[in-house]
């Protein structure tokens, strides 16, 4: 026996014409304009969300979705990724024509919404070695909120990152794409010797520091101004601030306004791939800049020089949760380190093994470093739980916090301000917990300390920040992943070509 719903949520109200063109056109979802993919199921899943009923009927939400496509650009996007120039409205009321705009319209606003909001691509692509919390949205259901209760314009504001940082990179791209529109600037010839020195009689190499040193481009008669412009420009770069133009500081200079544009827009897309809040107490770990940051309510309470991966052995990007304290830790050896730099100097010198407290077990012919002052993690450990195996640990080298360049590790992180860290991920303050710390050190003996809150740890890469001044802040691209990005992000946009 046949019993018909109370609630026939299937069964549609009759369409006006334009609804039947989209409905048929959603149903046969064959029909493909230009070079660019549909994706009909988003498409059916929002056109079937509003029974088949234009999504752009209003001129002003119109005409909002069709500025945000064109200006993409602000977002560190692509218009050309969106093809709003040639998604046209119909010059007639044909109703397959207006049903054909429709779908365009939306198509293109999704896949805007999805871009700016979760990234062109996934978190790493292309790259095995980033494990970062998968951000959800869904984009058919935003945007149709949005559509319905008619709140366009602030679903749109609301799409980017809204972090600060993110916002400043934004202001960032906005004033190189200035430069970028009067020409940028000239490469700088490699004429051999101290650059600084011929600067004086050249307008060439001055008017190149003068496009980006606002204090500078106030005074260049300043007879110490142009050493000055060159002192910020290798701090501004991550370069040794050595106050000369040697070949690296020259390199920096050629790097062309349109490299560091992408370079600005590769530090937007990885924004993209964070959540959209933090939580409470974190700790952040920025590889190309070597240093770490504990942050509290908003406030950075920490900082810390660090020492990061070769680009042999890089340190992954990823968020990990902080659990315990080991005092005084055995170091266990990775095999790949003990097979290939350990153990050939054991070869070379019987005692070597000795001399740094390392044994070898006889059953599963592994190695370890056992507790005390020359163990490479030093007096600390936090443990943190990741699929990399990776931690943060001391250092039985501090000296080596001093070097300007430190991508020197296996890949872990060693921080300058152990102490401190360890204190607040026990206590919640810098020095609560240090004189325990030290006396637990002291006794020699190995002690792990459960954290009575896991600590996420945070480990980035971000080659571009602004300063609180809001000049540029660039970072060698250590491993080339800013490169990496860039190529993955171009075969996305083939492979939604046809």
């Amino acid at each position: 026996m046949f019993i018909q719903s109370e609630h026939p949520a299937a069964v549609l109200p009759a369409l006006d014409p334009v609804g039947q063109a989209l409905k048929r056109l959603i149903d046969d979802a064959n029909w493909q304009p230009g070079t660019f993919k549909l994706n009909w199921a988003r498409l059916r899943s929002l056109y079937l969300t509003r029974a088949y009923h234009r999504a752009w009927s209003n001129p002003q939400d119109e005409a909002r979705a069709r500025v945000a496509l064109g200006q993409a650009d602000r977002e560190g996007l692509s218009p050309g990724d969106y093809a709003i120039e040639a998604i046209l409205p119909p010059d007639n009321d044909d109703p397959e024509r207006l049903a054909k705009y429709d779908l365009l319209l939306s198509n293109a606003l999704l896949n805007y919404a999805s871009d700016v909001r979760l990234g062109r691509v996934v978190a790493g692509a292309g790259e095995s070695d980033v494990d970062l919390p998968v951000q959800h949205y869904d984009a058919v259901s935003d945007l149709q909120g949005a559509l319905s209760g008619g709140s366009i314009a602030a679903y749109l504001v609301a799409l980017p990152p809204a972090q600060d940082e993110y916002r400043a990179l934004r202001t960032l791209l906005s004033r190189y794409r200035g430069i970028e529109a009067k020409g940028g600037w000239l490469n700088i010839p490699d004429g051999g010797g101290d650059l600084t020195a011929r600067t004086a009689q050249s307008s060439h190499e001055r008017d190149r520091l003068l496009i980006e040193d606002e204090t500078f481009s106030a005074d260049p008669s300043r007879v110490d101004g142009l050493r000055d412009a060159i002192t910020r420009f290798q701090e501004h770069h991550g370069l040794s601030n050595d106050k000369h133009v040697g070949p690296t500081t020259l390199e920096a200079l050629n790097v062309t306004v349109g490299d560091r544009i992408a370079q600005i827009e590769a530090n937007m897309e990885r924004w993209r791939w964070m959540p959209r809040t933090f939580e409470q107490r974190y700790v952040t770990v920025n590889v190309p800049s070597a240093t770490l940051e504990v942050h509290d309510g908003g406030t950075v309470v920490l900082s810390s020089r660090v020492i990061v991966g070769r680009p042999t052995a890089p340190t992954p990007i990823v968020r990990a949760l902080a659990t315990a304290l080991t005092v005084n830790p055995t170091w266990h050896v990775p095999a790949k380190i003990a097979r290939k730099e350990i153990m050939p100097k054991s070869r070379l010198d019987e005692g070597y093994l000795s001399a740094h407290h390392m044994v070898m077990d006889a059953a599963s012919h592994t190695l370890s470093q056992l507790p005390g002052p020359d163990n490479s993690l030093g007096v600390l450990k936090i443990e943190m739980a990741d699929r990399f195996d990776v931690y943060l640990h001391d250092t039985d080298v501090r000296a080596a916090f001093e070097r300007h360049s430190r991508d020197s590790s296996h890949g872990c992180v060693r921080v300058e301000q152990i102490l401190p860290l360890a204190s607040y991920a026990l206590t919640g303050t810098a020095d609560g917990a240090i004189s325990d710390l030290n006396d637990a050190i002291d006794t020699g003996e190995t002690r792990r300390m459960e954290l009575s809150a896991r600590l996420p740890v945070y480990i980035l890469y971000w080659t571009v920040s602004v300063n609180d001044d809001g000049t540029a802040q660039f970072w060698p691209d250590v491993y080339l992943r800013d490169q990496h990005l860039r190529d993955a992000t171009t075969n996305r946009l083939v492979a939604q070509r046809l």
